[in-house]
């Protein structure tokens, strides 16, 4: 089902979940033999700069996110109704790229520490 079948279990270890990579590399809910996403009933094509609100609403027993522009004078907003099993699928796929921003804040700071280290250490060798 992923795109890297050889990384296929180490994908499913590190997100219990069951999310799987495409054959582009995004994290997706389920995939093909192929690694193309399949349809999970859910279908959102906008980009909102500003803020958003989740709330449960029972009258239609849909977990509500609605993304609202920062500016008054913008016309797009999105808004989803999901299923509990789609908003459960959505919160998978944010953990998993949240880690993956996580570990790559985490490898700058080091790579940025080292260069700082290497630096210092040839300028104290050279004043010697």
């Amino acid at each position: 089902m992923s795109i890297h079948p050889r990384n296929g279990d180490q994908e499913r270890q590190a997100h219990p979940e069951g999310v799987l990579r495409d054959y582009v590399g995004h994290y997706v809910i389920a995939a093909s033999e192929s690694g193309v996403p399949v349809d999970t009933g859910v279908s959102a094509n906008i980009m909102v700069h500003g803020s958003f609100r989740v709330r449960y609403a029972a009258n239609v027993d849909r977990v509500c996110v609605r993304v609202s522009p920062a500016s008054s004078s913008a016309y797009a907003e999105m808004s989803m109704q999901l299923t509990l099993e789609q908003a459960t699928g959505l919160r998978a796929l944010l953990d998993a790229g949240i880690a993956d921003a996580l570990a790559a804040h985490d490898n700058r700071g080091a790579d940025t520490g080292e260069a700082v280290d290497r630096g210092s250490a040839e300028r104290n060798e050279a004043e010697r």
